[in-house]
């Protein structure tokens, strides 16, 4: 767990935000919570098996973690 008001501590977590609030926030405007939890839901869904990443050398992060998990086994 971090620590309070070091966001460095977990940047892979803060720049999933940062995309997420310029990439789907940006452009919708849910008007219930229950709206809002459906956009995050459906971009992580998106984010994890459709998004290819060039740090994951083109894999999407769905891809990678599989990828991973056949080389060590």
């Amino acid at each position: 767990m971090s620590r309070p008001g070091t966001p460095g501590d977990n940047s892979p977590m803060e720049s999933f935000w940062s995309q997420f609030k310029t990439e789907e926030l940006a452009f919708k405007h849910p008007l219930s919570e229950i709206e809002l939890i459906a956009i995050i839901k459906k971009y992580i869904n998106w984010h994890n098996k459709e998004r290819r990443q060039l740090a994951l050398n083109g894999m999407t992060p769905e891809e990678y973690r599989n990828h991973a998990v056949q080389e060590s086994a």
